[in-house]
């Protein structure tokens, strides 16, 4: 029944937590020795010990309300325009006011006062505050709207953008699959041990699931004294010994010769390979099956009924890539490519979606290159904090089905926009003429004032209305 105080993890214990204020996900989540805990998060039953890791500005609540600030202050390029539009339209209005007052007094021969109180309905019935309400207010709602639902919108522009994007491009691992491997076939006798011993320090997926299958054969796992990135892998000095860990490319890279027969395995395996090199000759290889997102197939569907086309970059094989591919019937597929790499593809897509946007998913390093290069950049929750950094939108609940429900919502803040514009507009256009005497009709100050604030009235709560988008 607590409220879990800090960021933490746990290091006793178990228990249901209820993380909906983060993720929006209702259904709470086990938690037991290891796993990650959210401050403000609240402890529905067991017992919890809890390691803190994060407090105070640092904590993930106060970067999150620290986006959603930064966001909601964010400018739409539309604001721009009705700023532009508000300005003008205030000199429209006194113009037309002095109009007013210059030809029932001077033309029709009214008196003064009469002439004078036309002139004071105009000006006080022009309503710009409706136009400079039309956009933040929604953009406000809809981002407050979607932080509720465990979408993290970083960048405002996004909300505008979404609505317009006809390609998205998601990467494989950990955002098509769950990024939990399983080994189901190894090639060498000392393949996994020093494949385990170079990843040792790693978060990837993929070396996790090396080292855990390491240790859970009872396989000593030494730590590298250095690890350097490479194109297609990394290559860890583990005492006097060098070891490099990859795809194809890192041996196409070092230039290694591979045996006939090894060649003829890996080219039979349908799941991801992983080469391991010591000290310059191959040792053999390791092949890893990852499982396909349960909601990715209805998440594709749903992208192709909106008719947006759903693109594969990967880094991986092209052999995963197409099983992947061929599982969820997506036909544009990227294979091999490398981090600088995926921003060029974006650029190449770009070419052929003519006045359309392109949207990228991703979750790790290697993507980050290619949610800067899209138009709306979408990090998975459970990603790298570069991605994130590099993503306009955060999912904060790992779930691709978030990606649908930001195309919504922002489709519908856009609409709620474009509507309170309209309504704004035909108000003033409808209501100055009947101020200024057009029908013969006396409308007295403190009616037209009436009128006005109904007006900002009626525009609020049309934005209200996407607190239930």
């Amino acid at each position: 029944g607590e409220a879990i105080p800090v960021d933490g993890i746990v290091d006793q214990g178990n228990g249901l937590v209820n993380e909906s204020l983060m993720s929006g996900e209702s259904m709470p989540i086990n938690k037991g020795p290891g796993d990650v805990v959210i401050g403000g998060s609240i402890l529905l039953s067991g017992y919890l010990v809890v390691r803190a890791t994060r407090t105070g500005k640092y904590s993930l609540m106060s970067q999150v309300i620290q986006s959603v600030r930064r966001a909601q202050a964010s400018r739409l390029p539309i604001q721009s325009l009705i700023d532009k539009v508000s300005g003008i339209f205030s000199w429209v209005i006194i113009s037309i006011a002095i109009a007013t007052l210059l030809i029932w007094k001077m033309v029709l021969g009214a008196p003064l006062s009469t002439s004078v109180i036309y002139m004071a309905s105009v000006l006080v019935i022009a309503c710009p505050c409706a136009l400079g309400l039309a956009t933040p207010l929604s953009v406000m709602i809809g981002i407050n709207r979607a932080a509720s639902l465990g979408i993290l919108v970083r960048n405002a522009e996004a909300m505008e953008k979404m609505p317009k994007v006809k390609i998205i491009a998601l990467d494989k691992t950990g955002t098509l699959t769950m990024g939990k491997f399983s080994i189901t076939r190894i090639r060498g006798d000392e393949t996994l041990r020093w494949a385990a011993s170079a990843e040792a320090g790693s978060n990837h997926p993929i070396a996790l699931a090396i080292v855990d299958e390491a240790r859970r054969r009872g396989i000593n796992v030494e730590l590298p004294s250095s690890i350097d990135a490479v194109d297609g892998g990394i290559i860890a000095h583990i005492g006097s010994n060098i070891v490099a860990v990859g795809n194809k490319k890192i041996i196409n890279g070092m230039g290694i010769s591979v045996d006939p027969s090894i060649q003829r395995d890996a080219d039979a395996c349908m799941g991801t390979v992983i080469y391991v090199i010591l000290n310059g000759e191959l040792l053999g290889f390791i092949e890893l099956r990852d499982t396909i997102r349960p909601e990715a197939p209805q998440v594709i569907n749903w992208l192709r009924r909106h008719g947006i086309r759903p693109v594969i970059i990967t880094g991986d094989s092209e052999k995963s890539a197409a099983w992947v591919a061929k599982e969820l019937g997506i036909n544009d597929v990227y294979s091999g490519v490398s981090p600088s790499e995926k921003g060029d593809v974006i650029s190449e897509l770009r070419r052929s979606v003519g006045d359309g946007l392109i949207a990228m998913v991703g979750d790790g390093t290697n993507d980050a290159p290619a949610m800067a290069a899209a138009d709306v950049g979408i990090a998975m929750g459970a990603g790298t904090d570069i991605a994130k950094e590099a993503g306009d939108v955060v999912l904060l609940r790992n779930d691709l089905t978030q990606v649908a429900r930001l195309y919504d919502i922002s489709l519908k803040t856009v609409h709620n926009i474009r509507f309170n514009i309209v309504y704004a507009f035909a108000y003033n256009v409808v209501l100055i003429p009947l101020a200024a005497g057009l029908l013969g009709i006396l409308i007295r100050p403190e009616l037209a004032s009436m009128a006005m604030a109904m007006s900002s009235i009626s525009v609020t709560l049309n934005s209200l209305r996407l607190r239930r988008a």
